[in-house]
């Protein structure tokens, strides 16, 4: 495989299918993944970060956070804040583990509407992604998502994240 040809599979799969029609992409993903990881191209993240398909990928997905951590944040911030906001779920899911490694003040604003959506294992992504910053603002959104959070579970990791169990 060569950077062409890594690109090019990941240009034909934005994103990937569910994982229950996945067959042998899945397996060229991870390919392509680790080529990446070893062959730095700034080329590649907009496209893997776009790539998620719903489901797991088979364990594939959870891998692309330590191949985007291979990159500059610089590089991978302003991606991040257009993947957060992408129509997929599963992109902006996957986007906010990801995001979770490349604190920025511009990735809150993102992560704060994802605390809005009705999906609440996007509220929890969102939820974990600011778990590292230590701002104002991040309080502030936490708390006012406290008053209508119904998932008992995840106000407990949201209260402990404001110091307050």
């Amino acid at each position: 495989m060569n950077t062409e040809e890594a690109l090019q599979f990941l240009r034909e799969n934005q994103p990937l299918p569910p994982d229950d029609q996945l067959d042998d992409r899945i397996k060229t993903f991870e390919e392509v993944r680790q080529f990446f990881e070893e062959h730095i191209d700034p080329r590649c993240l907009e496209l893997l970060l776009n790539a998620f398909g719903d489901g797991s990928g088979f364990g594939v997905y959870q891998l692309v956070e330590d191949t985007i951590r291979m990159y500059p944040p610089d590089l991978v911030v302003p991606i991040l804040q257009r993947t957060l906001c992408s129509p997929s779920h599963s992109v902006r899911y996957w986007n906010a583990q990801v995001a979770e490694y490349f604190s920025h003040e511009s990735l809150v604003e993102p992560l704060a509407r994802m605390l809005e959506e009705e999906d609440p294992d996007l509220r929890w992504a969102a939820a974990t992604a600011l778990w590292p910053y230590d701002t104002p603002e991040k309080q502030t959104i936490l708390r006012e998502h406290l008053q209508h959070e119904t998932d008992e579970e995840l106000r407990g990791v949201i209260l402990e994240d404001l110091g307050e169990t």
